[in-house]
């Protein structure tokens, strides 16, 4: 079974041990976080372990086993975890980085100054290094302001359906009532025309907007109709599709009314 060793290192002349130590805690909880975000399941996937630690060099190394029989989601951390702060720096939200795991990225770089030149992240298994500084903080309001992208589950009536350009379908999200645009696959129209009317569950590439509100779906890889009975009637839904010579038989028999 392999293992993932990822390394956290303060390029500095001096730290404080308040420093070293808030350093560590958000390289630390960003790992954490990170397995939380990328686990295919709800349970643990990765066993962490620290592996080294040296006072002379500020620096410290863990390593990353999977669980039993859990999918070893290590080298997706690694990758998210040198990817991330790289593409806050150039002005970019990325994609498995809630609010919180970008405030971490900030904590990190506020502790750069007072004979701390960089705080480097390290994953030799790909190999990368990534250096998080005062400009990759400066860049960190700009991000969270554009809303952010996030991999989950949204449920809500489906009450609109357009296959122009892009196809794509409106649901009135459960918790909010907002509309969501979604955009979907052409082999998934017959089956989203079954669900119109009906609460459905759509899984995918959630965008939200700066309150965390979801406002579209991409890249929709789990589509699921929910309950027996449609919540609007198919009176309201019929008309909606030019080139169908009776719309509103059309969806009965899709829906097996």
């Amino acid at each position: 079974m392999g293992t993932t060793p990822l390394v956290l290192r303060l390029d500095a002349e001096y730290v404080s041990p308040r420093d070293f130590s808030a350093a560590v805690g958000e390289w630390v909880g960003l790992l954490y976080d990170l397995e939380r975000v990328l686990s295919p399941t709800p349970e643990r996937a990765l066993t962490w372990r620290i592996t080294q630690l040296s006072r002379g060099s500020y620096m410290v190394e863990a390593e990353a086993e999977p669980t039993e029989a859990a999918v070893d989601i290590g080298p997706d951390v690694a990758r998210s975890l040198m990817r991330g702060p790289a593409l806050i720096e150039q002005g970019e939200r990325p994609l498995e980085y809630t609010d919180e795991m970008i405030e971490r990225v900030r904590r990190l770089s506020s502790l750069v100054g007072d004979g701390t030149r960089g705080i480097q992240l390290i994953a030799q298994t790909i190999p990368q290094t990534f250096t998080i500084t005062r400009l990759t903080g400066a860049k960190i309001d700009m991000v969270i302001s554009q809303g952010y992208m996030s991999i989950g589950s949204i449920e809500g009536a489906l009450e609109a359906l357009s296959i122009h350009g892009r196809p794509n379908f409106t649901i009135y999200d459960a918790v909010t009532g907002r509309a969501v645009r979604c955009e979907f696959p052409i082999e998934m129209k017959r089956k989203v025309l079954g669900a119109l009317g009906f609460k459905v569950s759509v899984h995918g590439e959630i965008k939200r907007d700066a309150t965390g509100h979801p406002s579209a779906v991409r890249n929709i890889d789990k589509f699921r109709r929910l309950g027996i009975r449609p919540t609007v009637p198919v009176e309201s839904l019929a008309g909606l599709f030019k080139g169908l010579s009776d719309s509103r038989q059309y969806l009965a028999e899709l829906r097996g009314e």
